[in-house]
């Protein structure tokens, strides 16, 4: 007679529940604080305020899904991680790694005997939690329509389980070390927001004009920010949309989960993997940082490098101020950090895998290349990024250009921006740690790609003379000019004041406001004093029609090129301490309604009409 081979064992699967019973009663009743009584419990509220049953189990649905996305993520995380220390603990010390190698177990079935053993505990946490949670419901006559938003929530706990007790059995598999565990599995999952919050820091100090925006590396490698920022819920608190399509369209939206899957399946595939190590894991190396023997060089180019990027500017941030992009002494002091944190990443790495600090007789080799490595990248970005400052787009290949949110798609503003970007390039060393005016151009290609660039133009200077007083000039400067004329052209002006959502007619506009400044005489300023301060403000209200006539005159205008825009009309002049400049400032707000919803637009013309005699003398016949 054959005999089968069994892969789960009960005897393991016991000793995991009376082991830790104390801990897995406590998750329990966490599970229980937050989501039964916390959520389910809170939100009862919402049965007197609906008198809805539906709408009252659609609200306390919404809330425990958002829950489990935000906290649940951030509890599944940490139990993930307890769950594997606990079940995986003996291979943390040597005796217990030997006195468990000795048991006549194969280690397969050792291994899926403790990995189930979690899980099963996990679920069935979920399903007392559940239940609970329909009890607290039970005297609302909810629990039928509940019935679905809480095996949502349950398959959710359970797919972010999976994915966080895998990984971290994955990382237990990597180390043998129990302090090593947790830092190494927090670094895991944090890693993706880390490096995005570094590396566009780093790289906007090397390269002009880049615009330090946009996700460089993958929000998914940092798993538990990605399930916390991704809504699958959506919130209706009006109780007429409780129809069967508001439904039909509520219940689509919590079916939205795909990514949740993935994850578990990554989760699993870490689970085969950290098998694959077990099989061949030699026990004698518990208590070893790394116990995969292949790795250790892994590990040390990591430590190696990560410390360049992290540990190195960290302290370039503590001892210098730095702003845009670096001059030569401070990219000398850059180098100089992140060569000295790979120093420490790299002997520091040695020492924890050697278990000595008796590392610096050996190993320089591999430190030199790693800093020649360093200093490669660094000098290679500062100096023209790899092409990266200078690259301009043919004209042939631009479908349009979006310069600090107007789209231009004339031939004309196209050569124009081309003109200003050249130009700004140019200057990079008089740019590239200037204040002044932000100017950022996007190029959308015809091939479907798109180039983003960031620049700043100086735009004043202050004098200050031996008296204590000083004067404020404006700085000579042709690309603001350009970039002034650009931003005035009639096609920019036409876009930043069309509405992208209603259309403005007699029907559509309902009302609106103009608020304007009005400086007084020339007088005395004190120093330090600002212009702003010592101007009259006037808000009025005006009717449908005046306000339509108004936003009217305003495109007109604007598509004859009449409009002059705020910023690049004034001319700030501290003289004598005497302001000797006058000038007008008008902001125009006008209200949309579609059909019978009343709402309200954005401000289509927010410091643009200045010095323009007709839209000035509109203001004042309003006003009167």
């Amino acid at each position: 007679m054959k005999s089968k081979t069994s892969f789960f064992d009960k005897a393991i699967f016991r000793r995991n529940i009376k082991s830790f019973w104390p801990l897995w009663l406590l998750f329990v009743a966490i599970e229980l604080i937050v989501f039964a009584l916390g959520v389910v419990g809170g939100d009862l509220k919402y049965v007197s305020f609906h008198n809805n049953p539906v709408a009252t189990a659609f609200d306390i649905g919404n809330d425990l899904i958002d829950a489990v996305l935000a906290a649940g993520a951030a509890m599944n995380l940490v139990a993930g991680l307890i769950f594997a220390m606990l079940i995986f603990s003996y291979l943390t010390n040597a005796r217990s790694a030997g006195g468990f190698a000795s048991l006549p177990i194969k280690r397969e079935t050792m291994f899926i005997t403790n990995y189930l053993s979690g899980i099963i505990i996990f679920i069935c946490g979920i399903v007392i939690t559940g239940v609970v949670c329909l009890l607290i419901q039970a005297g609302t006559c909810l629990v039928a329509e509940s019935v679905e938003y809480i095996l949502m929530w349950a398959l959710i706990s359970v797919l972010q389980f999976i994915l966080f007790y895998s990984l971290a059995i994955f990382v237990s598999m990597l180390t043998g070390h129990i302090v090593a565990i947790p830092i190494l599995y927090l670094i895991i999952n944090f890693l993706g927001m880390a490096l995005n919050a570094v590396i566009p820091t780093l790289i906007s100090m090397l390269l002009y004009g880049y615009p330090g925006s946009g996700t460089l590396i993958p929000t998914w490698l940092s798993p538990v920010v990605y399930m916390t920022g991704f809504g699958i819920s959506q919130g209706i608190y009006n109780q007429q949309l409780f129809d069967d399509e508001a439904l039909r369209l509520a219940s689509g939206a919590f079916g939205h989960i795909g990514y949740l899957y993935a994850f578990a399946a990554a989760g699993v595939v870490l689970a085969v993997l950290a098998l694959l190590m077990f099989r061949k894991r030699r026990m004698e190396n518990a208590s070893d940082v790394v116990a995969v023997n292949a790795l250790r060089p892994v590990f040390k180019y990591c430590m190696t490098f990560g410390f360049s990027l992290f540990v190195g500017l960290l302290i370039f941030s503590a001892i210098l101020n730095y702003r845009s992009v670096l001059g030569m002494r401070q990219f000398i002091a850059l180098i100089i950090c992140m060569v000295g944190g790979a120093f420490i990443g790299y002997f520091v790495s040695k020492m924890l895998m050697d278990k000595t600090f008796r590392v610096f007789r050996k190993g320089w080799l591999g430190f030199a290349v790693c800093a020649v490595l360093i200093i490669g990248l660094l000098a290679g970005c500062r100096y023209n990024g790899f092409g990266y400052e200078r690259r301009i787009p043919e004209p042939e290949d631009i479908k349009s250009v979006k310069i600090d949110g107007a789209v231009l798609e004339e031939p004309e503003n196209i050569a124009r921006v081309r003109e200003l970007h050249a130009s700004l390039i140019k200057h990079k060393n008089e740019y590239m740690d200037a204040n002044g005016i932000g100017i950022g151009i996007t190029y959308m290609l015809k091939n479907g790609d798109m180039l983003q660039r960031a620049y700043t133009v100086p735009d004043r200077y202050d004098v200050y003379n031996r008296d204590g007083t000083y004067e404020y000039y404006e700085y000579e400067n042709e690309d603001i000019e350009l970039y002034g004329d650009i931003m005035t052209s009639p096609e920019a002006l036409i876009y930043a004041l069309t509405p992208k959502d209603f259309a403005v007619t007699e029907k559509t506009v309902v009302g609106g406001t103009v608020s304007y400044q009005m400086p007084t005489q020339p007088h005395y300023v004190e120093p330090d004093a600002y212009p702003d301060t010592y101007t009259e403000y006037s808000d009025m209200w005006i009717s449908p029609e005046q306000a339509f006539e108004l936003y009217d005159a305003v495109m007109k205008d604007a598509e004859n090129g009449n409009i002059e825009a705020g910023y690049w009309s004034r001319r700030y002049t501290y003289a004598d301490n005497r302001f000797e400049d006058l000038y007008t400032d008008i902001d125009i707000y006008i209200e949309l309604c579609e059909d019978d919803d009343k709402r309200e637009s954005e401000h289509y013309s927010n410091r643009t009409v200045v010095y323009h005699e007709s839209i000035h003398v509109s203001v004042l016949a309003t006003s009167e």
